[in-house]
């Protein structure tokens, strides 16, 4: 009886675990010195790349997510998630000594950094969902079945996640109507 009412503690503790957020930065450094060249200079220092475009800021983001299960009864259920969200912000930062470009740099970047902080709490309520989904999936006569369900459900967030960050991009422009586009503060 001890065994039973120890057990019913582990999966009461690992029913309550937080997903794991890892973030880091990559920045790339600019000079400029002069308002007229800061644009030009994002523009060709700027690693990223999309469609043709250049971007000043990214938000990458990779969820995984881990399960344990056990059968009883001849039912296959789930007993601990682990969910970790790992999110990589790509970011300018600046030299310079001009304060005309350090003013408006300071007008600017905190509204990129609000709108890539934006696709990154997005990733984050994705990985809380699909911890939450894999917690609430019933028991399963088939482990191989309950494995299969596990993968269905996180990769349906997934895809909402993707269809989320499109639409938000779509929605401000990557940011333009946040005023996370320099060429605004020009």
């Amino acid at each position: 009886m001890k065994f039973l009412v120890f057990c019913i503690c582990l999966l009461s503790i690992s029913a309550n675990a937080e997903v794991i957020v890892n973030e880091s930065y990559d920045y790339y450094s600019i000079y400029s010195e002069s308002k007229g060249e800061l644009l030009d200079t994002l523009n060709i220092f700027s690693p990223i790349q999309t469609d043709g475009k250049t971007f000043h800021g990214s938000t990458s983001h990779y969820i995984n997510w881990d399960f344990q299960w056990e059968t009883q009864e001849e039912q296959c259920l789930i007993t601990t998630v682990t969910v970790t969200a790992d999110i990589t912000f790509t970011l300018p930062e600046i030299y310079t000594y001009s304060d005309e470009v350090s003013a408006i740099w300071n007008q600017w970047y905190p509204q990129l950094v609000a709108h890539e902080n934006t696709h990154a709490d997005y990733a984050i309520q994705t990985a809380r969902a699909i911890e939450q989904s894999i917690k609430d999936l019933p028991t399963y006569p088939d482990c191989d079945q309950l494995r299969a369900e596990v993968h269905t459900v996180a990769e349906q967030q997934m895809n909402r996640l993707n269809q989320m960050n499109k639409e938000y991009d779509l929605q401000t422009n990557h940011g333009e109507t946040e005023g996370a586009w320099l060429k605004s503060h020009l």
